[in-house]
């Protein structure tokens, strides 16, 4: 069952995961990139911008609880998470991988 955040801007909406930079951006309307791993069983897969895909590269190429750093995933409402996608698509910055 999908968890739901009470977003100030959006109200009520189903919860979505996102590094910080890509949270931030939502703040300057920039993007720094988003990158997603979408499945048939997810909505809102956690993203996150080019620049932590190299850290997670170079941290073993998964996230786990040891290489992930304290707050670096932010929760954020499906809105603003569709926000932070649609910004990246029209700065063409927007990977969705299978």
């Amino acid at each position: 069952m999908t968890q739901l955040v009470n977003c100030d801007v959006h109200g009520p909406k189903p919860e979505a995961f996102v590094c910080s930079h890509i949270a931030e951006g939502l703040f300057s309307r920039t993007s720094p990139g988003f990158i997603a791993f979408p499945g048939p069983d997810m909505d809102f897969p956690d993203a996150w911008c080019p620049a932590c895909e190299g850290y997670k590269q170079e941290h073993g190429g998964e996230w786990t609880e040891e290489n992930t750093p304290p707050g670096f995933f932010r929760l954020i409402c499906s809105s603003c998470y569709d926000d932070a996608q649609g910004l990246a698509a029209d700065a063409g910055v927007l990977e969705l991988k299978q």
